[in-house]
């Protein structure tokens, strides 16, 4: 599966296309707990991301990050944690208490997220 979607992701239109199935593949993953194959999901999660920031859908990005979060083993949240401070700091929301409750202690994992936060701020001061 993810080989073909590496083809289709290059595309602005596809990716626009893409958050549907990758969306609905979310939710079926989500529904029968799948996590044998963190990777997979890393990959997955990273294209569904990618597509939802393009098109600036920023509740369904907080939506999906919240319920992966629920069954993506721990290490291998990255991703979810770059993308939900992302998607928190494009609807205005309090970064920061999320960032407060980032179960993850590694450092570097934490100034990533802060680098991408503020690379991705609307507001220069923040």
């Amino acid at each position: 599966m993810w080989n073909s979607v590496i083809c289709i992701l290059d595309a602005p239109n596809n990716r626009k296309m893409l958050i549907k199935p990758l969306a609905d593949v979310h939710t079926y993953l989500k529904n029968v707990s799948e996590n044998t194959d963190p990777d997979f999901l890393t990959l997955i999660y990273s294209a569904l991301f990618q597509c939802i920031t393009e098109q600036r859908d920023w509740k369904l990005g907080e939506k999906i990050t919240e319920e992966a979060f629920m069954y993506i083993p721990q290490t291998h949240q990255k991703v979810l944690w770059e993308a939900k401070m992302n998607f928190l700091s494009k609807l205005g929301k309090n970064v920061l208490s999320a960032i407060a409750n980032m179960k993850e202690s590694n450092a570097t994992l934490m100034a990533k997220v802060w680098v991408r936060l503020a690379r991705s701020s609307n507001n220069m001061l923040e």
